[in-house]
């Protein structure tokens, strides 16, 4: 199973902030964000230099951010970074989240997990748990680049990350409780991280759900089905409810 988790970590790495900023009062950001919404990337980049100029930080990030995707602008990693690092330097968390993409991607940056990882503990550290907190679990699991893989790192961040709402982290953790990747395994905490995965929407939390309940013993259904099972010491959120005879019905014939 360690696999599939390294699969979908690969084939889901994008770039953290895709939004535009700015909603902060600021007239020229907001006319800016007012052409973007119009479709005026020219005007809108126009727009964002004026607020940059007088050190608005959402200016920049927006700036870093036409840049790296290519909006009105060439695609230049470059620029991004050089504006991401002066939102930053002004306080925007979600320049920092993004500056660590460029170094998890290697866009632009030599690939450097820990520069990455700087970057993503300032963000956090700033009060931004979903997106760093996942990504640092991201990068804790696959090791390289300067970090030393550690599978017990990756599932604290990812417990962190899940708490604040983000569905694939609450699968990533039932995938481990699942096969003892970095904790004890552990069918019955694994069903409910991979349950709560399933009703945040993750797409691949029903198919390891049939799968989780082809290794339950009539014992450990009993126990979900009672609540009578010791709910998970890494998770304190979770709260022992019972198990519905639907959700049962649905690890038995594979149905959602």
């Amino acid at each position: 199973m360690k696999h599939i988790i390294k699969i979908i970590l690969v084939a889901s790495i994008l770039l953290s902030n895709t939004l535009y900023a700015g909603e902060n009062g600021n007239f020229e950001d907001n006319a800016g964000l007012t052409s973007v919404q119009a479709g005026n990337y020219q005007q809108a980049f126009q727009q964002f230099q004026e607020a940059a100029k007088k050190g608005n930080a959402d200016a920049l990030f927006n700036l870093g951010l036409m840049y790296n995707v290519g909006d009105y602008v060439n695609v230049d990693y470059h620029q991004a970074l050089k504006h991401y690092k002066q939102a930053a330097a002004l306080g925007s968390i979600k320049a920092m989240t993004n500056i660590g993409d460029l170094y998890t991607q290697a866009l632009g940056v030599n690939q450097n997990y820990q520069e990455a990882l700087n970057w993503y503990q300032k963000a956090l550290n700033e009060g931004d748990i979903l997106e760093p907190a996942a990504n640092i679990g991201q990068i804790y699991y696959l090791g390289g680049y300067g970090v030393t893989q550690d599978y017990s790192k990756a599932f604290y961040y990812w417990t962190l990350s899940a708490n604040a709402g983000d569905a694939e982290s609450y699968y990533f953790l039932g995938e481990m409780c699942f096969e003892g990747i970095g904790v004890p395994k552990d069918y019955i905490q694994a069903y409910h991280y991979l349950n709560e995965a399933k009703t945040l929407g993750y797409p691949h939390a029903q198919k390891a759900l049939k799968k989780l309940y082809a290794k339950l013993t009539p014992q450990q259904i009993q126990e979900l089905q009672a609540g009578t099972f010791e709910k998970p010491k890494s998770n304190p959120a979770f709260e022992q409810i019972p198990a519905t005879p639907e959700e049962i019905q649905e690890l038995q014939t594979g149905t959602s």
